[in-house]
Order: C-alpha cells, then sequence, then structure tokens
C-alpha cells in the first residue's frame, strides 16, 4: 500500500470529488465517506479498503508540549515516514510531557478493535479521546459493505491542513491511493471566515489509466 504524499504526483489530474461546508456533526463526515466510497464503485473498483485515521490526536499531543516549530515539523515528518528508530531519537533529544503517548501512537493501526485500545492509551488526553470517540461512531455507523476499514491514527501524509477525520480509499491493484479527504474545519479562514467543512478528491486521469 502506497501511502497518501504522492496522489497527485502526475503533473496535469483531474481532479473529482466533493465538498460539504456548514456542518461540524460526524454525520456529514459519514456522508462525505460514503459517498467516496460509492464513487469508487460505480467505477468498478473492488474491493476497496477503507483507511480512517483523525489527525486530532496528534494535535493534541503537539498542543500539551512546548515545541519550536521546527521541532514540530520535524515530528511530523518523522511520522509521515513512520520511523520508530528516528521517534526514539527525537524523544532522546527533546524533553516531551507525553512521550511515551507518542511512541503508542506510532503503534497504533490495524482493525476497528484498536479504537479501544487507543482510549486506554489516551484516557488522560480529553481531546485525543474525543477524536478516538469520533472514530468510533464513524466506523459504526458507515454502511462499509464490501468494505474493508482499516484503522491508523499515526496517518499524517498529506494532512498538513486537516484538523479532524482523515480517510483514504485502496485497493491492491492500484499504486497509490484511490482517493482521499477529511475534515479541515480551519482552511477557509484564510478567505474571510472559517467554516466546518469535510470532503475529498481523486483524480480521474490515475483511475482511468490504472485501469
Amino acid at each position: 500500500q502506497t501511502k497518501a504524499d504522492d496522489f497527485y504526483a502526475s503533473r496535469s489530474p483531474i481532479q473529482a470529488g466533493a465538498e460539504l461546508y456548514g456542518s461540524d456533526d460526524i454525520s456529514a463526515d459519514v456522508e462525505v465517506i460514503e459517498l467516496m466510497l460509492e464513487s469508487l464503485k460505480l467505477l468498478s473498483i473492488s474491493p476497496i479498503v477503507l483507511s480512517l485515521g483523525n489527525v486530532a490526536i496528534f494535535n493534541a499531543l503537539i498542543a500539551q508540549e512546548d515545541l519550536l516549530g521546527e521541532q514540530v515539523t520535524k515530528l511530523r515528518q518523522i511520522f509521515a515516514r513512520r520511523s520508530t528508530p528516528d521517534l526514539a531519537e527525537f524523544i532522546v533529544s527533546v524533553t516531551l510531557n507525553n512521550a511515551d503517548m507518542f511512541s503508542a501512537l506510532m503503534k497504533l493501526e490495524g482493525d476497528a478493535s484498536i479504537l479501544d485500545k487507543a482510549l486506554g492509551v489516551f484516557s488522560d488526553l480529553p481531546e485525543a479521546k474525543s477524536a478516538i470517540e469520533d472514530l468510533i461512531k464513524i466506523s459504526n455507523q458507515l454502511n462499509t459493505a464490501d468494505v474493508e476499514v482499516m484503522i491508523d491514527l499515526a496517518e499524517l501524509k498529506a494532512y498538513e491542513y486537516h484538523t479532524g477525520v482523515v480517510f483514504s480509499a485502496y485497493n491492491e491493484d492500484y499504486s497509490k491511493a484511490l482517493a482521499q479527504g477529511g475534515r479541515y474545519n480551519g482552511l477557509s479562514a484564510s478567505f474571510g471566515k472559517a467554516r466546518a467543512a469535510t470532503g475529498f478528491s481523486f483524480d480521474l486521469k490515475f483511475l482511468s489509466q490504472a485501469q
């Protein structure tokens, strides 16, 4: 499974997708994810593996630390590379209030049962716990017939501007993510007013050429 950083490696992708503005409720996330899955099924792509994560967990951990901007960037890059040795080296080089939680986060991936373990890990961090509870609700509400749902709580690649639930769709016959998206509540602030938003996109050129 190729991760999301090369999602639009093509120089001229033909992007399609959907955005839903104005709702911060998880029902909006569920609606957008199901629309993404249905769009891929209309392209006769099967089976689909849906990867779910929530960048709010990492952000909640960062908020508890007194790190410089470049240190946060370095830590984010370490998670993007999924490098456990680099994380261990980083933890030794700085003072972290929640070093054990960062180490645990790197390993929290698997089927939906991993979410119960994650609740225990982050039981003392309300923002992270809330983010995990959102994922539990979403995974329970999703209509995922013929879709394998996997959880990856450490996934940060290509999600720099996202603020909450993130998701990607994969198929073993494709070299990278079929589609990806997530919640980005603060992005529209640069245009004058922050609005709750979630959405997804995919590259029609990649999907048509790969078939």
